[in-house]
């Protein structure tokens, strides 16, 4: 019975392991100041204390930012982000797209 569960358990931790990519959706919003276009990648994590990849559509270019807060707000998520190359605070407003 035991190397039954441990064998399912890991079955079930492969499958999620290949299926986490498909799970993951994509975040498209803008910087709150400026209206400036963003897409977060869909590998990207939103959450306090990780690292992101976002794409800047003013700059046409793609960008890492740290995750400084977050919140829930009627507009959408509400991200404070410190971007990694300029040391800039930015705010975004982000929906979640399937």
């Amino acid at each position: 019975m035991k190397i039954y569960r441990k064998n399912l358990t890991f079955l079930f931790s492969l499958l999620f392991f290949l299926l986490k990519p498909l799970i993951s959706l994509a975040w498209i919003g803008y910087e709150e100041t400026t209206n400036i276009m963003i897409d977060v990648l869909p590998e990207s994590e939103i959450e306090i204390g990780n690292d992101i990849s976002y794409y800047d559509f003013k700059a046409k270019a793609y960008h890492n930012a740290y995750v400084i807060f977050t919140d829930y707000t009627a507009a959408g998520l509400r991200i404070e982000v410190k971007d990694l190359e300029s040391a800039k605070k930015r705010v975004f407003i982000m929906d979640q797209q399937d």
